[in-house]
């Protein structure tokens, strides 16, 4: 009832065995009695107030799954707030998200550790081939920001800490990498990177 058709479309995948628990609390303005006919999208669906909390099983998203997920949530003037997110397969430890429905703006705060290959599916080819240039022996710890507009991928940046431990790429292992990553305007970089392995290290400062 609180989601378009498109909203319900994107959840009806999610949740893979029972349906999850919910609890929310909501308080709306409703029009005047003399208004016999109003526009409930536009008159009273932004004086909506809406805040809850979702604790299910088995869930995925695209291919992407957890054996559990729970979450808060609240929504005020069309802008939905996710102050924690917890997936227990893929690990995402802790997260906030705030999305603005009308503008369809997003920002992400992210902590977690998370195996990389969970969100497989979710990439693109070109993606999934860079991502099988690697092997990990523990997931990356990962702690940054991402913003940008659904469905608007030359608005999509991030800045984020990374630090892996024990991995291979292309064959050759490390003992550890730290960096700073960030994406903006279709650039990636990189900076203060530490490379750690039996023979020595590498350092890129700045």
């Amino acid at each position: 009832m609180l989601l378009n058709t498109n909203g319900q479309r994107w959840l009806r995948p999610v949740w893979l065995g029972d349906p999850p628990l919910a609890r929310a609390q909501v308080s709306v303005v409703l029009p005047a009695w003399t208004n016999r006919h109003p526009n409930w999208r536009l008159e009273v669906l932004p004086t909506m107030r809406l805040d809850g909390y979702v604790e299910g099983g088995a869930c995925s998203f695209r291919g992407a799954g957890a054996d559990a997920a729970r979450l808060h949530f609240s929504c005020e003037n069309g802008s939905w707030h996710i102050p924690d997110l917890r997936l227990e397969r893929p690990r995402v430890s802790w997260t906030g998200l705030r999305a603005d429905v009308p503008t369809q703006d997003f920002y992400w705060r992210v902590r977690s550790r998370i195996d990389p290959r969970a969100l497989r599916p979710l990439l693109e080819p070109a993606s999934q081939r860079a991502l099988g240039l690697f092997e990990f022996t523990a997931p990356p710890a990962l702690a940054g920001e991402v913003w940008g507009r659904w469905h608007a991928v030359d608005r999509l940046g991030f800045a984020v800490q990374l630090a892996m431990t024990n991995f291979m790429v292309r064959g050759e292992t490390a003992d550890r990498l730290e960096a700073g990553l960030f994406y903006t305007n279709s650039f990636l970089g990189a900076t203060n990177i530490h490379v750690r392995r039996g023979e020595g290290t590498i350092d890129a400062r700045g």
